[in-house]
């Protein structure tokens, strides 16, 4: 019956095979991770069985072996059609739009449900003929007898699932996407990852190497820059990212310097990161784009349109971070093409240190000699308010409550990285640079303190993780408070609006200009394995990976749980539908 099973599961997933156009040198990475898939459906039936075998009767744990060998098969065929129709598998967002039937949408089963119906087809007399031996021999067992054959092909499934982890793990250290791309064709790949580990303990610099080739399940359907297009110098672009600063931390005690700014700025009130963590909050600051393509775009490599438009357009580019941007690793995605004008190894003992020796560092190369006819790109990453919240001697300008040490610790933590913010913009305004800068202060997310039932962030969706300030300061235009919603995915289409030639790239982003704001009805914010489609005054939570189905959770502005969550979905179906196809675009 297993047997069967993996050779019917092996045809259904064959279909991703023909969705993703297969070519070249992703076949072999490709069929590894195909077997593997396959091999870790053999352990989890295997282990199934010897359980039931145990518990239960002989022909009830046949019954029941064979009922989850069907309802694999019936799962595989209906993330087959997912995959062919959506270029994604299976998650909530999927699960949830599909359910609502809307005009158009179908998911067509094409040849799985032939490998499906031969499954059922061999799989009926197989299971009678076992019965009828079992109660013509009452002592005979089916899982005794073969257990020495179950052994050898555990032992044989194994194998090629090591190898594959092994292989895996060999083409995360040389940066090859032909291979690191092969696991998204299965909808479960459980990739094994060796970067983080390799860079922590022998300090390794990631590599970008690998075949030639084109990525299974690739973002082919994000384009490189056209060689024809123009692009002319604009104003200075100088973006901060202060870590984990929540929205009702832009005040005047806790960033006093900041607000001052900000009253000379536009301040976005209901603004949203693009994640719950800071891969996914600054991938869609950078890129203009949902958090989910995170994913995809580390394992192509792939850096976002925005970095060569500003080249062709004569910008200077650096960015300077008090923390390693290996990890996670920005260096192979947002600055995949301009590694060499990355500056972040600050030898200094902590992130307090680290982050005064930043602002340094970005203070004195501004101020370098450099071609006046030539603008900047600037990006500066402050770290010290992520815990565990790092204060330097003597800023306790906040005393810890009862139960509140880590959040009187965040607090100060996040007054240091104001007065790091404030000699930099006041270096800029002496030098006269500010009037011809594009200025973004901002989160990479936000952070809680059980207000909501969380603490830290990547754990929900409330506001307190997910709501951020954002003060960005137009030059030659007046201060003004935006009420309306935003999110990360505008800050890239505001930077592009502002250059001649820009416009030609907005299409490839996913955002609007804040310059004028208004257009937004949702926000998508996403997770390691969830997104959240905030729609005022609800936010809607999908699982984003196959073992996360449906409807999570679905909450108000007070993160109050609303009742009948399906309901809910129901009356934002529009935005739930267009919100899935943003997280589809750009895949192939």
């Amino acid at each position: 019956m297993v047997l069967w099973t993996l050779v019917a599961s092996l045809w259904i997933m064959a279909d991703a095979f023909r969705a993703a156009g297969i070519t070249g040198a992703a076949w072999a990475p490709a069929l590894l991770v195909w077997a593997a898939q396959a091999a870790l459906f053999a352990l989890a039936l295997a282990a199934a069985g010897a359980i039931a075998s145990v518990a239960l009767p002989p022909v009830p744990a046949l019954a029941l072996l064979t009922a989850l060998c069907g309802l694999l098969q019936f799962f595989l065929i209906v993330d087959a059609a997912s995959f062919r129709a959506l270029h994604r598998h299976l998650d909530g967002l999927a699960v949830t739009v599909v359910l609502m039937r809307p005009p158009g949408t179908r998911l067509e089963p094409g040849g799985a449900r032939a490998a499906f119906g031969l499954w059922a087809a061999a799989a009926a007399p197989l299971l009678a003929a076992a019965v009828v031996a079992i109660r013509l021999r009452p002592g005979w067992n089916p899982f005794r007898r073969f257990r020495h054959l179950g052994t050898w092909l555990a032992a044989a499934a194994l194998l090629v699932v090591v190898s594959e982890k092994l292989v895996h793990a060999v083409a995360d250290l040389r940066g090859d996407p032909v291979v690191l791309g092969a696991g998204r064709i299965v909808p479960f790949p459980l990739p094994f990852t060796a970067q983080g580990l390799a860079a922590r303990r022998f300090g390794f610099v990631p590599g970008r190497g690998g075949q030639p080739g084109r990525p299974v399940v690739s973002t082919a359907g994000y384009p490189a820059l056209p060689p024809g297009l123009r692009a002319a110098p604009g104003p200075n672009v100088l973006i901060i990212v202060v870590e984990a600063w929540r929205v009702d931390m832009l005040d005047r005690a806790v960033t006093p310097r900041l607000a001052a700014f900000a009253k000379g700025a536009w301040t976005y009130e209901r603004h949203y990161s693009g994640g719950n963590a800071s891969r996914f909050g600054v991938f869609g600051l950078l890129y203009g784009l949902p958090g989910t393509y995170w994913h995809p775009f580390l394992a192509d490599r792939r850096g976002p349109v925005l970095i060569p438009f500003l080249r062709r357009a004569g910008y200077r580019i650096r960015v300077v971070a008090s923390t390693p941007l290996s990890s996670p690793e920005f260096l192979e995605t947002a600055f995949a093409d301009v590694p060499g004008e990355c500056d972040d190894r600050m030898p200094a003992r902590d992130s307090t240190d680290r982050d005064v020796l930043a602002g340094r560092r970005l203070e004195e190369w501004l101020a370098g000699d450099r071609d006046p006819r030539r603008p900047f790109f600037a990006v500066m990453f402050l770290d010290s308010s992520h815990p565990p919240y790092h204060v330097p001697p003597g800023g306790e300008v906040f005393r810890p409550s009862a139960g509140r040490e880590d959040f009187a610790r965040y607090r100060n933590a996040l007054h240091h990285e104001d007065a790091v913010c404030g000699r930099l913009l006041e270096a800029l305004r002496r030098a006269g640079t500010l009037d011809r800068t594009i200025v973004f202060v901002t989160g990479d997310h936000g952070e809680e303190f059980g207000e909501a039932g969380h603490r830290g962030h990547a754990r929900a969706f409330t506001d307190w993780q997910v709501r951020v300030p954002l003060i960005v300061r137009f030059p030659g235009e007046s201060p003004r408070v935006v009420q309306a919603l935003t999110s990360h995915l505008d800050v890239v289409p505001t930077i592009l609006d502002a250059i001649p030639g820009g416009a030609a790239v907005l299409p490839w982003t996913q955002g609007w200009t804040l310059r004028r704001p208004g257009r937004r009805t949702s926000a998508i914010v996403a997770g390691w394995d969830q997104v959240a489609v905030v729609a005022p005054p609800r936010t809607y939570v999908f699982g984003s990976m196959s073992y996360n189905l449906g409807v999570t959770d679905v909450f108000d502005a007070g993160s109050k749980p609303v009742l009948g969550p399906r309901a809910a979905c129901r009356a934002v179906g529009p935005i739930l539908r267009g919100s899935l196809a943003d997280l589809s675009r750009f895949l192939r």
